[in-house]
Order: C-alpha cells, then structure tokens, then sequence
C-alpha cells in the first residue's frame, strides 16, 4: 500500500483525535443546506428537486462520515470522488430547482456546501487531490452559474456573477488545500528534527551497547569456560571426565549462539513482558517473518502487546502469535483472552487500531469476550 502525504496516514492519531471534527462537519453540511433552501424557499419552482439536492448533501455527508472514519481508513480516491461528486450532483440539483426564478446566486447554497466538503476532507487527502477537485468544482459551478444567467433578475456583467458563485468554492478549495500541505510539511520538520537527534544520541550510545554486548560473552565465560582451563591447567593430566565437560561446554555455548541468532524482535518483545520466547505456543515464526517488518510496524505491535499485558483481564499464557506467508506478502495472526468488557477493550485499542489501518493491509479484528483475535498483511516476497 502507498502512503499518501496525509495528516491521516503520516499521523493516524491526530487524525483520530479530529474525529468528531469530521462528524460535526457530515451533521452541520447538510443542516446548513436545509436552512438555506427554508430561507429561500419563494425561489423554489420544482420541490422535488429541492428535496433531493437536499437528501443528496445528507447522503454526501454520510459517505463522509463513514469515510473518514479511522477505522476505515484510510481515506482514499474513490471515496474523495463521491464526497466532491455528491455535493456538485447535490448543487446542480438545487440549481434546477430554482431554475428561472434565481434572483441571486450570492444566496446559493450550493457551491457554499461543495467548498465546506472540500475543506473537510483536508486531513485525510493530499494538498494536490484538493487542489484538483477545487478546479473540478469551480468549472462545474460557473458552468451552472452561465447556464443561468438569462434568468437571474441581477443586471451584472455575467463574469461578475461567476466570480460571485465560484468564490466559496475557490476560497474554501484554497484554504483546505493549503491547510492540508502545511499539516504534512509541520510533520516533516518535526520528523527531521527527531530522526536528527535519534541518530546523534544512537551514535552516543553505539560504543555503550557494543561493550555491553562484549561483557555479556565474557560473563559467559568466565562462569564456564575459564574455570573449566583452570581445573585442566592445574591437573597433571587431562581425564575421560575433563573431555565430557569440553564436550558439554561446547554444546551449551553453541546452544547459547543458536538461540540467540534465532530470536527475533518480537521473541525479545514478549521476553521483556515476561512472555515467552519464540519457539513456544508463545510465537510461531520459523522463518523468522517478523524482522520483515518496517520500524514504524514494529513500534505498533510493541505498542499494542505492551497495552495487552497491562490491561487487567488478559492472560498472557494464552497469547498466540503466527506469522506465515501470504499472498503477496506475509500475515500476522494474533489470538489472546481478555475478559473485558468489550467497550473497555475498544478503549483500550482503538488507537492502535487507527494507526495499524494505516500501517498494515487487511486489518481484521474481532472482539468476543473474552477472546481477541487481530490480523494483518505486510510486506512482499
């Protein structure tokens, strides 16, 4: 899945916490709109398609509504196509309700409701797709507005009038566009700052880790290996016995090696939670699926089984994890008991669920109290 320069896919959670934004915006469009057709309700010569210009801006503000929804994003083309072109199909209708007996188009609502969705979708498309979509609907109003100027009772000059009826839509297609891009630039910055001073404290603490590292393989040693050369140096004589130790050491450090060069991430994960170690019912990775994954993937799922374990109600001897092949790419399935009730757990996920949407392909989840079940694609083979 590409990932467009959205506030909603750079930033799933801002996007998340804008959602009733989004919601008040899909109630108040269409809300305006019947207030609007009320007011001018003397200029109405056909009722009918007032009415369905009407319940076109609710059905418009519904697919938004069910668009920008976090948990369906993310918020793609085909959906930004029915939002612009439900509110034009919406305006033109309003239009032809009104057709010959307009006196005003400075009191048109369409072309208002066609720029107010323009301006909504900006968090969830790119600053480009606006712009387009604004120019789209800019023609389609003044087209509109040409087509009715030999009925219009106002005695301006008709490229005055056009000004007059596009300027909502060029005005409101303009902000949401600029808004968008300056959200996504607003996140590079902060990006580069952070992968700056990421990579400056890593560079810092490089020498730290690879000392670490050593120590533990001395420890190793010195608990094992150096005891054992002492006990033969100090003998006259190597034994049947000494070579048995030998034998054993060799095995137990190669063990050692093999186990360590086996875990995955996801093994030291659950290590850490005080899980258990791949291999296990814990973790079914032989192929080792899980290092195929992006960071920004890895910090996710660490994300989501860390808000796993603290939760009261979760069993972490029944946490199954399975990654396989699949399709084009690979497949994480995930299975726990959580006995919660299954609000507390929406609560307790969602977030993480609006960021995996965006992250992961075919996001599967299912909440049954008290089983938990997650799914997900990534990658390609």
């Amino acid at each position: 899945m590409i990932r467009e320069r959205t506030l909603q896919q750079r930033d799933p959670l801002a996007a998340l916490v804008g959602r009733p934004t989004s919601l008040l915006a899909a109630i108040a469009v269409p809300f305006y709109a019947a207030i609007m057709i009320a007011l001018n309700v003397e200029d109405v010569v056909d009722p009918i398609l007032a009415v369905m210009s009407l319940l076109l801006t609710v059905a418009t503000g519904v697919v938004f509504a069910r668009a920008s929804n976090p948990m369906r994003a993310p918020f793609d083309r085909p959906s930004m196509v029915l939002v612009v072109g439900g509110a034009l199909l919406a305006h033109v209708f309003g239009a032809a309700s009104m057709w010959g007996e307009n006196a005003y188009v400075r009191d048109d609502w369409g072309p208002s409701v066609v720029g107010l969705f323009l301006l909504a979708v900006a968090p969830f498309r790119p600053a480009r797709s606006i712009a387009v979509a604004g120019v789209i609907s800019t023609i389609v109003v003044a087209v509109t507005t040409v087509a009715q100027y030999g009925t219009l009772a106002s005695a301006a000059p008709i490229h005055v009038l056009v000004v007059v009826a596009v300027t909502p839509v060029l005005a409101l297609a303009a902000g949401s566009a600029v808004f968008a891009h300056e959200l996504v630039a607003s996140l590079d910055r902060w990006e580069s700052l952070a992968t700056m001073s990421t990579d400056a404290l890593v560079g810092s603490r490089s020498d730290g880790i690879a000392r670490s590292v050593q120590q533990d393989r001395v420890t190793i040693l010195n608990q094992d290996v150096v005891p054992y050369f002492t006990r033969v140096l100090a003998a006259s004589s190597v034994t049947d016995a000494d070579r048995g130790d030998a034998r054993s050491l060799a095995e137990n450090i190669r063990a050692v090696m093999v186990a360590e060069a086996d875990r995955s991430w996801l093994d030291g994960v659950l290590e850490q939670l005080g899980g258990v170690a791949g291999g296990s019912a814990g973790i079914r990775d032989e192929s080792h699926l899980a290092d195929l994954m992006t960071i920004d993937q890895r910090t996710v799922l660490r994300a989501v089984l860390v808000a796993l374990h603290g939760q009261a109600g979760f069993e972490p001897g029944s946490l199954d994890i399975k990654l396989v092949p699949h399709g084009v790419g690979y497949r994480l399935s995930l299975g726990a008991r959580v006995d919660v009730p299954a609000g507390a757990l929406h609560e307790l996920l969602d977030p993480y669920l609006a960021v995996m949407q965006i992250l992961f392909r075919d996001l599967r989840v299912e909440m049954e109290r008290p089983a938990l079940r997650l799914g997900f694609g990534y990658g390609h083979r």
